[in-house]
């Protein structure tokens, strides 16, 4: 008489002849990672590659988990003097990526999803927003965490990563390619804010002088 575990391993034997989007991938191995090793991987990567490309960041590993400024901000990273909070997801047999426990109160300057599929990385920089509406550029709505308060859920896909690629908030690089552009690209997304004041402040005195011309 075949025994709960004969069962079992029938039913495991069967459910690992499935084929997934992740077999062949040269990434395929991010399936065993640990969901703290994943955020953990996005954040190394981030920030080695705003070294590698001369931009001004900040990280210490596991000790800035949850780290909070004198504003209040959580943050995982400092870039360019903006604290960003890193969201990584490795894509599901959905085609999805889901990003947990992003929050309104204390919400950082920036979010920076890090999405891995079998083929590339997207990485999209998301100014901080009302988690309870519509992203503008993304056209995705936040989900309440059930039986929480101010926790949120922002899943993504291809399609809306493509949106993202086209508004320019998203980069994409494919396995093999060249990540020549991350640099100019993230310098354009996050600025520092002596440099907003700077162009806020011209805008303004420009304002004042063309009022002078009416």
């Amino acid at each position: 008489m075949a025994t709960i575990f004969d069962t079992l391993m029938a039913c495991i034997e069967t459910h690992a002849k499935k084929v997934s989007k992740w077999d062949g991938s040269p990434l395929q191995d991010i399936r065993k990672l640990s969901a703290d090793a994943i955020g953990y991987v996005g954040e190394q990567l981030l920030f080695d590659l705003c070294k590698k490309h001369g931009v001004d960041v900040e990280w210490d590993g596991n000790n800035n988990v949850s780290k909070k400024g004198f504003s209040g901000q959580s943050y995982d990273i400092l870039i360019r003097g903006r604290k960003v909070e890193v969201k990584t997801a490795r894509m599901g047999e959905s085609r999805t990526f889901q990003h947990e426990s992003l929050r309104n109160e204390n919400s950082p300057d920036f979010w920076v999803f890090i999405d891995i599929s079998p083929r590339d990385a997207n990485f999209t920089v998301i100014d901080s927003y009302d988690l309870t509406t519509m992203h503008p550029v993304l056209e995705r709505t936040a989900h309440s965490r059930k039986k929480t308060n101010d926790v949120y859920k922002l899943d993504t896909s291809e399609g809306v990563l493509d949106k993202g690629v086209n508004s320019e908030i998203t980069m994409k690089i494919a396995h093999g390619q060249a990540d020549d552009a991350f640099g100019d690209w993230i310098r354009e997304r996050i600025q520092p804010l002596d440099l907003i004041q700077e162009v806020d402040e011209l805008s303004t005195l420009l304002d004042s002088k063309l009022s002078l011309l009416t």
